[in-house]
C-alpha cells in the first residue's frame, strides 16, 4: 500500500484541485457578502496562514520521512497522539461527505434539477470508487491532465468575462475598512486554506526532492490566485451587493454575458473537475488514515463500506443549499481551525522538544 509514489508536480495539481475545488462556488459570495468589494484582497492574504501551515506540515513529513501524520503523531505523542490523528481522519471523512453534497447541489440545481439528489450522489461515489482502487499514482496522472485542461478553460472564461466588467465596482478601495477584510481572510484561512492538513495523511506518498517545497508552494500560490480572479471577476460584473446574494456567482457572471450561454457547459465541467480532485483527495486520506490508524496491510477493503458511509451522512448534513452557504460562512471557520491549525503545530512543538531531549541525551 505504501509503495505508491507521486512527484511533487503532481502533488502540486492535486493541491490546486483540492484548494480551489468548492471554494470557486463558495467562497465568493461569503467572502463579498463579509469585505464588500474589498474581498478580493482576502486569497492574497491568506497566502500568509496557508504558507504557515503547509511549512509546518513538511517540516513534519521531513522529520518523519515514509509515514502518515497518523503514524507518526503516534511516534510523536503515543496514545494522545493517536487519538490526534483519529481528529483528522474524522476531518477527512466529514470533509469527504460535505464536498460530496456540495457537488450534489450543484450538479442537482444547475445541471440536472429533475435528478434525485441520492442517484447523483451514488454515481459520484461509484465512479471514484473505481479511481480510488486504482491507487494515488493514476489518480494523481489523470488529474494532472485533467486540471491542466480545465486552468486553460478557466483563463479563456476569465479572459472572456472581463472584456465585459465595469472595475468601478471595485471602489471605494476599503471603504468598510480593514476589519471586514480581515474577517474574509480568517475564514478563507479555514475554508479553503487550512484543509491542507487533509494532506499531511499523503505527503508520505510524495518521491523526495530537493524541489518538493517549491511544487507545493507554487500549488498553494497558484489556488489562491485563481480564487482572487474569481472573486474580483463576480465583483467588477455584477457590483458587491448583488453578488453576496448570489447562490453561484460563478455561474452567474457567464450567464448575463452576451453569448455567454455557450460557456455555462465549460464552466459546469470546469467546476466539477475541480470538485472531484477534491473529493478524490479526501475519499483517499480517509482510506489511508483508517488503514494507518488500524495497521491493515491494504485500504481497499475498506473502500466500499465508507464509500456507503460518505453517502449516507452527505445526505443528512444539510436542509438545503442555502444552509450549506450558511454553515461555509459562519460554523465552518470555528470548527475547523483548531483542527487544521492546531494539531499540526502541537505535533511540531512536541517532536522539537523530543529531538532535543533525545540530542542532549
Amino acid at each position: 500500500m505504501d509503495k505508491q509514489y507521486i512527484s511533487a508536480q503532481q502533488c502540486m495539481f492535486l493541491i490546486i484541485g483540492f484548494l480551489v475545488g468548492t471554494a470557486i462556488i463558495l467562497v465568493p459570495s461569503a467572502a463579498i457578502g463579509l469585505a464588500k468589494q474589498d474581498a478580493w484582497l482576502a486569497p492574497l492574504l491568506a497566502i500568509v496562514p496557508g504558507l504557515l501551515l503547509l511549512s509546518i506540515l513538511l517540516a513534519l513529513n521531513n522529520m518523519y520521512p515514509g509515514q502518515s501524520l497518523v503514524q507518526y503523531s503516534e511516534s510523536i505523542m503515543g496514545w494522545p497522539g493517536k487519538i490526534l490523528s483519529l481528529i483528522i481522519i474524522w476531518f477527512s471523512f466529514h470533509l469527504a461527505a460535505l464536498v460530496l453534497r456540495n457537488l450534489g447541489n450543484f450538479v442537482n440545481l444547475v445541471l440536472l434539477y429533475e435528478t434525485p439528489l441520492p442517484l447523483i450522489h451514488v454515481l459520484i461515489v461509484a465512479v471514484t470508487i473505481y479511481g480510488i482502487r486504482l491507487g494515488i499514482e493514476t489518480i494523481a496522472r489523470a488529474l494532472s491532465f485533467l486540471l491542466t485542461v480545465s486552468f486553460i478553460f478557466f483563463l479563456l472564461i476569465q479572459a472572456y468575462s472581463m472584456a465585459h466588467v465595469d472595475l468601478e465596482n471595485l471602489l471605494p478601495f476599503l471603504g468598510q475598512g480593514f476589519l471586514p477584510v480581515i474577517s474574509a481572510t480568517l475564514q478563507m484561512s479555514a475554508f479553503p486554506v487550512g484543509e491542507l492538513v487533509i494532506f499531511s495523511l499523503i505527503f508520505f506518498h510524495i518521491k523526495p526532492s530537493p524541489k518538493t517545497g517549491r511544487f507545493l508552494t507554487g500549488g498553494l500560490l497558484i489556488s489562491l490566485f485563481i480564487l482572487f480572479m474569481a472573486i474580483e471577476r463576480i465583483i467588477s460584473f455584477m457590483g458587491p451587493d448583488m453578488a453576496s446574494r448570489q447562490l453561484y456567482g460563478i455561474m452567474g457572471t457567464i450567464g448575463g454575458i452576451r453569448g455567454g450561454n455557450l460557456f455555462e457547459t465549460m464552466v459546469a465541467i470546469n467546476w466539477y473537475a475541480f470538485t472531484i480532485t477534491k473529493f478524490l483527495v479526501c475519499y483517499y486520506a480517509f482510506m489511508i488514515g483508517l488503514a494507518h490508524w488500524f495497521k491493515l496491510p491494504d485500504y481497499r477493503p475498506l473502500i466500499l463500506p465508507a464509500g456507503a458511509l460518505i453517502t449516507v451522512f452527505s445526505l443528512f448534513l444539510y436542509e438545503n443549499a442555502l444552509h450549506e452557504i450558511y454553515f461555509a460562512a459562519r460554523i465552518f471557520t470555528v470548527y475547523a481551525v483548531p483542527i487544521e491549525y492546531g494539531i499540526p503545530l502541537m505535533l511540531l512543538i512536541v517532536a522539537v522538544i523530543k529531538k532535543g531531549l533525545e540530542q542532549k541525551g
